[in-house]
């Protein structure tokens, strides 16, 4: 749900996505629903859910936590 995307394809556990930091035409990161983690293999760059929305928010740790309360 930090995505707001639809998934191009869902698989076990995990749903594939185009990243949503640059333009791409194939889906290249995946959200292990099971986990609670990312990864985008586009850029070698991966975590939690709060490592995502810090990214995705261009936010700190502190930041983040206040805003998700």
């Amino acid at each position: 749900s930090l995505l707001a995307l639809k998934p191009v394809r869902s698989g076990i556990n995990r749903d594939y996505y185009k990243s949503p930091f640059r333009d791409e035409k194939q889906a290249s990161f995946v959200v292990y629903t099971d986990q609670n983690t990312w990864h985008d293999f586009g850029s070698s760059e991966g975590g939690s859910n709060l490592d995502l929305y810090m990214k995705l928010n261009d936010c700190d740790f502190k930041t983040a936590i206040k805003e998700l309360g």
